[in-house]
């Protein structure tokens, strides 16, 4: 089944998304058994995405030979961002300057410049997080102040009511804000990480470069 499901979201890649050389399929593994990750890794994977870095610690232990990078792709606490910085490839959901302030302390600390994506909240679901759109730009403008962080794109996620038209409008507004802050100084914006297994394909219509898929892959 799970080979069958990636087999489906390759399919998908290829059908809907713009450029889809460019793309990333970054599995959801919450919850989901090592064996599982593994099976899906040999399915072509390449990227894993975690939402509580305890529940990744305790997995990553066993997941040394996966040839997979490990995302945070969850709301991640100030208090947990040196143990982030030390499990994970990059940290997909900074949402705050106090959040970027402890990743690049933390990842200074470890030697270590750390991929991040900035979370955007643009679909104005209650309960998530993410900058409003309108402070994204002061928010890179304070890149110098972070050495250790190399910002690379955006992240959102879509209102899990919303309509596929509802979607893409979500979706092509945060591809407008990406297109219109390409070339900032300072930063190399190159990675646009929206779409769950819900809506993945308004966002790969809409330019998405990362993909965060769990149930259309596990279940």
């Amino acid at each position: 089944m799970i080979e069958k499901n990636i087999r489906k979201i390759f399919d998908d890649i290829r059908t809907y998304s713009p450029y889809p050389e460019k793309v990333t399929l970054v599995a959801v593994t919450k919850n989901r058994s090592v064996s599982e990750i593994r099976e899906a890794v040999q399915c072509g994977v390449q990227v894993i995405g975690e939402n509580r870095v305890q529940e990744a610690e305790e997995k990553f232990g066993s997941l040394k030979e996966v040839l997979a990078e490990k995302h945070f792709i969850g709301h991640l606490q100030t208090n947990k961002a040196s143990k982030a910085v030390e499990l994970f490839d990059m940290i997909e959901s900074v949402d705050s300057e106090r959040l970027a302030c402890a990743l690049n302390e933390a990842a200074g600390g470890g030697g270590k410049v750390l991929p991040v994506l900035i979370e955007v909240y643009i679909a104005r679901d209650p309960g998530k997080f993410g900058l409003l759109p309108a402070a994204v730009e002061d928010f890179l403008k304070k890149a110098l102040l972070w050495p250790n962080l190399s910002i690379q794109g955006f992240m959102t996620i879509g209102r899990l009511d919303a309509s596929e038209r509802e979607s893409l409008t979500y979706f092509q507004a945060l591809r407008d804000l990406f297109e219109k802050m390409r070339g900032f100084p300072d930063v190399d914006l190159r990675h646009l990480s929206m779409g769950m297994s819900g809506d993945y394909i308004p966002a790969l219509e809409s330019g998405a470069t990362m993909i965060r898929i769990g149930e259309g892959i596990f279940s």
